[in-house]
């Protein structure tokens, strides 16, 4: 019996991983449909996430590349070189890349790219933008947002979405 109970933890450990990234890859599209980018097109044919392809978000994302977004065809983009990113308009940034953001975080800045992340202190801490965190209280998936480093890329979120985030204030 403990065997059993061991298993059935583990798959419920699995499908709450499983809701948890397919929900953040569900935000990130919501967010960039949500956000607008300065007057200045980067790529008039595609909307371009950055993001490791061993990312278990790529993976979800995958399911929906050709989709929409801000009237162009989602893209994602895993090669994280300089050039690659800073043509993004959306770099989700994970932990094995992390070092990777911080070296080129001020040319992202300089861009226009939205830069989103689970890493812990990503908003707050390492000049981010959204953050997503767990809500201990509610075990939820929650978005934090630092407005600075929005308006420092010439960002705009949507109101209505910022309601929705932990904008620190």
């Amino acid at each position: 019996m403990v065997v059993c109970v061991f298993i059935s933890q583990s798959y419920a450990d699995e499908a709450h991983f499983a809701s948890e990234a397919k929900l953040k890859a569900i935000y990130l599209v919501h967010i960039s449909k949500l956000t607008t980018w300065p007057v200045v097109e980067k790529n008039t044919d595609s909307f371009s996430i950055c993001i490791d392809k061993t990312s278990e978000i790529s993976t979800l994302l995958t399911e929906i590349v050709g989709r929409t977004v801000k009237n162009k065809k989602l893209k994602l983009e895993h090669d994280l070189t300089e050039e690659s990113l800073i043509a993004c308009d959306v770099y989700y940034v994970t932990a094995s890349d992390y070092p990777i953001f911080k070296r080129f975080k001020s040319q992202l800045e300089s861009h226009a790219v939205l830069t989103v992340s689970s890493e812990k202190g990503f908003s707050r801490d390492e000049g981010g933008i959204v953050e997503y965190y767990i809500a201990e209280e509610v075990k939820k998936v929650k978005m934090r947002v630092n407005l600075q480093n929005m308006r420092n890329s010439q960002l705009n979120i949507s109101s209505k979405l910022l309601r929705l985030m932990d904008t620190g204030s």
